[in-house]
């Protein structure tokens, strides 16, 4: 639960927005004191040890912090709700969805509208990583690679690798939790385990309905999404077979096409392309 000098200071800073907005932010940061255990900190970087960024997107920052005490190492993402509301639902989902194959999150921090958010570390990169590492300089010409081939990884590898994929997926969707962003880039290794990360555009499902938001990643994202803009939680397997499609052969249909961010509705209200990794 949050203690009452956090909780006063997130009421405070909701109410005094007095928008749709504002009032979301209420009823994620009731859910968050209700949902996750939380506590108060003024200042993380007083029990952590920052080494290095990890990454840093439109609304967060991820750094690989050691805790003083412990000597563990997480991976560190502070997310200020007053910027992006939405940002606390996927740390709702990812307390509440716990597999061996999607990422954990060990404690969350908060102090008025921020939330400090200390992930699992995976250390051995991405997908995406682990796949432009298969390309080897060669002879050639053409392509997005020219010069490149690429030297996929063993059948039984790759086997593996969909079998995890499937299994974080198949626990999202009994779960009644659809993922919505499955691509190379939010795979991440640590030691010899997969894991699903990235839950940003996230959401719970009703299996008697549609999703009719436009989220996703160009080229990832089933056509159905951003033709028609309806969906249900199948979308996610069309973006896992594209993504081992991609691990297999070190290319994906389109690829020679620049690939764009979709729409999401929730945040910009319009259309909005943006390069992704």
């Amino acid at each position: 639960m949050l203690c009452g000098r956090c909780m006063a200071q997130r009421l405070q800073t909701v109410t005094s927005q007095g928008s749709s907005t504002g009032l979301l932010e209420l009823e994620t940061a009731m859910d968050l004191a209700d949902d996750i255990s939380t506590c108060c900190s003024n200042n993380v970087e007083e029990s952590f040890t920052i080494l290095k960024s990890l990454g840093k997107g439109k609304y967060a920052e991820v750094k690989e912090v050691k805790d003083k005490f412990s000597k563990k190492h997480f991976a560190w993402k502070r997310i200020d709700l007053k910027e992006d509301p939405f940002n606390g639902v996927e740390v709702q989902l990812l307390k509440r969805v716990k597999h061996e194959n999607i990422i954990r999150v060990h404690d969350v921090y908060a102090n008025g509208s921020v939330i400090d958010v200390m992930l699992e570390l995976c250390s051995g990169g991405s997908l995406s990583d682990y796949i432009d590492s298969n390309f080897v300089k060669c002879g050639g010409y053409g392509g997005a690679r020219s010069g490149w081939s690429y030297c996929g990884p063993q059948a039984w590898e790759s086997a593996l690798i969909l079998h995890q994929m499937l299994k974080a997926v198949n626990f999202l969707h009994e779960n009644s939790v659809a993922h919505r962003d499955i691509k190379p880039g939010n795979l991440l290794l640590s030691k010899s385990t997969w894991k699903l990360a990235d839950f940003n555009l996230a959401c719970e499902f009703d299996p008697r309905g549609q999703m009719t938001e436009e989220v996703g990643t160009r080229g990832y994202a089933a056509p159905e999404v951003h033709e028609q803009c309806y969906t249900d939680e199948k979308c996610d397997l069309y973006s896992i077979g594209v993504t081992f499609m991609k691990l297999v052969i070190g290319s994906r249909p389109g690829d020679e096409e620049k690939e764009v961010g979709l729409l999401d509705q929730r945040k910009f209200g319009g259309m909005q392309q943006a390069m992704v990794p």
